[in-house]
């Protein structure tokens, strides 16, 4: 009956531990159920996003290197601001690659200026070697050596082949070959692939020319050497060359020379000259390379070159060698005349002719450095059209009938090259009365 008694509480504790695994099993497997379609859900974003970023890396492959930028969201505008910037850097770069390419033709034509001196140098060596051949050769006409000479059948047949080629090469007439070529240099900066072969091929052959007469000189020396033990012959021989014609082509050709010589006294002054130019011109075209370098890079900078910029009166000794070309190139400026320019566009008459006004030429936007100051002074210098004209004679200087002849390499070349002049020297013309004030 006791044991029965104790049975019962034992039964009753055992039902309520069951009961209480059945509900923590229930709820356990409802936590797994209710955890499952999140854990779908979340598996499924992973996956997409997964895909997305293998496609993106497949069609654009430097996608995954980029990055979005929380200003260019916020500013919108920022991006047009740019490409206005990037505009005027481009703009600023074509300004600077033009004026470069402008200073490199100035170099080539500095350097082509330098090759004439260094010819017409050579020529004048040349030239004083050549005078000393023929006199050479005149001696040999009425002393022993040459009747020594004459006496050897031999040396004799050998002298006369060694004259006949030496005149070939004595007779090199340089001076107006050389003259040409320097014209056409100093009339356009943009100077010609055929002018700069010519100029080459002219000082190639007068240092030849010096060189060969040399060689001829020595030989001769040679054949004196080689008979002066012979006995003179028995009965001298008359003249063995005739060079009283020569004798006087070398007078009048001292006498040229001299005139020249007093011409061109300032020429070690005008090459030195063009040498400072020359160094100024390379230091602007490293400068110009700098700053190109500097506005691909994003930079701003000023384009501020020298030689382009209106200058102040300068010096006579570089001055003066440019006054060649001023009296032909500026004839439309520097002659006297009627008309006055007033404005771009048109000219007033006065009573008295005097030289082009250098103010009204620069109130006429003429000596701008742009395409509308090229214009104006093509239109100021060379228009010769109607009643509005510039009655003064051109010279070298292009007549206008279209400013867009001015799309011309050789007229846009002189007009530049005469801009160039008058802002560089305008002061010089005003001074010395060449141009009105």
């Amino acid at each position: 009956m006791s044991e029965a008694a104790a049975q019962v509480p034992k039964d009753d504790t055992s039902s309520s531990d069951v009961d209480k695994r059945r509900i923590a099993e229930k709820r356990s497997h409802l936590r797994i159920t209710l955890l499952i379609p999140f854990a779908v859900a979340g598996l499924l974003i992973v996956g997409v996003s997964l895909v997305m970023r293998l496609h993106l890396r497949a069609t654009n492959p430097s996608s995954s290197q980029r990055s979005i930028s929380v200003d260019n969201i916020v500013d919108p505008f920022r991006g047009v601001v740019g490409r206005f910037s990037d505009r005027n850097a481009e703009s600023s770069a074509e300004a600077q690659r033009a004026t470069l390419e402008r200073i490199r033709a100035e170099l080539k034509q500095v350097d082509s200026v330098l090759q004439v001196a260094d010819i017409r140098r050579a020529g004048e060596a040349f030239d004083a070697t050549s005078d000393a051949w023929r006199q050479r050769l005149a001696s040999l006409a009425v002393n022993d050596d040459g009747q020594r000479i004459v006496a050897d059948e031999s040396t004799w047949q050998r002298l006369q082949a060694l004259v006949s080629l030496a005149n070939e090469t004595v007779n090199l007439e340089w001076r107006f070959e050389l003259e040409q070529l320097h014209d056409e240099i100093i009339s356009s900066i943009w100077e010609s692939d055929a002018t700069s072969q010519s100029v080459m091929s002219l000082h190639d052959r007068v240092h030849q020319a010096q060189s060969e007469l040399k060689a001829y000189d020595a030989e001769l020396t040679q054949f004196i050497d080689a008979v002066a033990s012979h006995p003179l012959p028995a009965q001298r021989v008359g003249h063995i060359f005739d060079f009283q014609e020569h004798q006087r082509e070398l007078e009048l050709k001292a006498a040229a020379e001299e005139a020249e010589r007093i011409e061109n006294q300032t020429i070690d002054t005008a090459v030195a000259e063009l040498n400072r130019k020359q160094s100024a011109l390379l230091a602007d075209a490293q400068q110009l390379e700098q700053q190109l370098a500097a506005l691909q890079q994003g930079a701003q900078l000023p384009i501020a070159i020298s030689h382009t910029a209106q200058r102040p009166i300068q010096s006579a000794q570089a001055y003066r060698p440019h006054l060649p070309e001023i009296r032909q190139l500026l004839k439309p400026f520097v002659s006297s005349g009627y008309a006055q320019p007033a404005g771009r566009d048109q000219f007033v008459f006065e009573r008295v002719p005097r030289p082009m006004s250098y103010s009204a030429i620069a109130d006429a936007g003429a000596l701008e450095d742009s395409q509308a100051g090229l214009v104006a002074l093509f239109r100021v210098g060379g228009w010769k059209s109607q009643n509005q004209q510039n009655d003064r004679p051109l010279g070298t200087f292009p007549r206008m009938n279209s400013a867009a002849e001015l799309s011309k390499p050789d007229i846009d070349s002189r007009v530049r090259r005469a801009q160039w002049l008058l802002r560089v020297f305008g002061h010089n013309l005003v001074a010395d009365g060449m141009l009105a004030e």
